[in-house]
């Protein structure tokens, strides 16, 4: 598959992606695959609050910039609101808008952003990674589809037969966020577990699984809907969490909340969609696993009752 115009008229690209294992990994093929192609490629890394902010500032300056660009973001939703923003920067042909993510998203982005000529690259069914891939046909290339396969083993919280999403996660997780850009520039070489990276899981391993094991879950139900709110130490995975054990299962609560100082990660089953719970708590997801901003004033009992009345509203919805 060739890639689009898009990309393939582009003299720069700049990668803006989710600073996890899925968005880290899409960036790092988009950059290798540039890169392949005599282009210059820049990336930044963001969570999901400062998307706006870094986006909109890329493209000011693409604007001012005498060379095409293709701005491409990766693995991460914009609100709706937002999307009218976005699109009103796109300038086809100069400034190009492409968007490689796999979470739900508003109708109303959707169409604002297509509508603009940005090229939505989306899809449910599989990682951002391997969506990236797809995109610029890397397939033929073994550390990009290795790449996938880490990506597709961190996001559905499987364990890796090397190990190296359950590293990755932990080594993530203790970087300060203006650091997580290193890890792109190193993964688009091709060195998917650096030296750096070994030499810190290796000493934050054992706390890292004291933290997990020290995570206290309640469980609250409201609305004959049972709420497992989890608080662990900020710096521990959901993934974790789960693979640990630490986390009921569908037998055992409706809804899962995992407690952080300034987000929740919210996980469903059945009939409760967490993408549908999130957004109406400003964030957003899939339909099994979605996050959100938390409300520091609200503690785990409180999180857990409004979770609760958001779940009762959302059963069977999609979204």
């Amino acid at each position: 598959m060739a890639p689009p115009g898009q990309l393939a008229a582009a003299d720069r690209v700049h990668v803006v992606a989710h600073a996890d294992v899925d968005g880290l990994a899409a960036a790092a093929i988009l950059v290798r695959w540039a890169r392949s192609e005599g282009k210059e490629a820049s990336w930044d890394v963001v969570g999901v609050r400062g998307l706006y902010r870094v986006l909109v500032a890329r493209m000011r300056e693409a604007l001012g910039a005498p060379a095409r660009t293709a701005v491409v973001v990766a693995d991460v939703a914009p609100r709706a609101g937002d999307a009218y923003v976005y699109a009103s920067l796109v300038r086809p042909g100069r400034v190009d808008l492409v968007w490689v993510d796999h979470h739900e998203w508003p109708e109303a982005a959707r169409r604002a952003l297509s509508s603009a000529g940005a090229l939505l690259v989306l899809d449910a069914g599989d990682v951002a990674a391997a969506l990236a891939c797809r995109l610029v046909g890397c397939w033929g290339d073994p550390a990009s589809a290795r790449l996938v396969e880490l990506a597709r083993h961190d996001d559905g919280c499987r364990r890796d037969p090397e190990g190296l999403a359950e590293r990755w996660r932990v080594v993530l997780r203790s970087l300060p966020p203006d650091a997580l850009g290193r890890v792109v520039g190193d993964l688009a070489r091709g060195d998917l577990w650096p030296r750096w990276a070994d030499e810190l899981y290796r000493g934050r391993r054992e706390a890292y699984e004291r933290e997990v094991a020290s995570t206290r879950v309640e469980v609250y139900e409201h609305e004959g809907v049972r709420v497992a709110v989890a608080t662990p130490p900020p710096s521990v995975s959901p993934c974790d969490l789960d693979l640990a054990g630490v986390l009921p299962g569908p037998g055992e609560a409706d809804v899962v909340v995992v407690l952080y100082p300034r987000s929740v990660s919210i996980r469903t089953w059945g009939d409760v969609s967490a993408d549908c719970v999130a957004r109406r708590m400003g964030g957003g997801g899939h339909r099994g696993a979605a996050g959100a901003p938390r409300d520091p004033g609200l503690g785990p009992a409180q999180v857990a009752r409004m979770v609760a009345r958001l779940a009762a509203e959302c059963r069977g919805a999609r979204a």
